[in-house]
């Protein structure tokens, strides 16, 4: 899929705010943030789950600077298992 069809596809599920050109920088990974918001409209309009989009297995995910999971720990905590708290 281009990114001009996958913006065509979130304006078709109501927002606009994800142009080409955004999700151009997306990614490649040039954008610096994107919000809670962009990654379920994301979601929604490639059809996949916010977990899909936010894990990928074999990796490690930087959640703080003083924590990081793997990819299965990450997808666990999004359907709601706790993370052990730090000391």
């Amino acid at each position: 899929m281009s990114q001009t069809q996958l913006a065509g596809r979130t304006a078709r599920v109501g927002t606009d705010r994800l142009s080409a050109y955004v999700v151009g920088q997306i990614e490649r990974t040039t954008r610096q943030t994107i919000d809670i918001g962009d990654v379920l409209a994301l979601a929604l309009a490639l059809d996949v789950t916010p977990a899909d989009l936010l894990t990928e297995t074999g990796y490690s995910i930087q959640v703080t600077d003083t924590v990081t999971v793997t990819s299965a720990r990450l997808r666990a905590w999004l359907a709601g298992t706790p993370l052990p708290r730090t000391p």
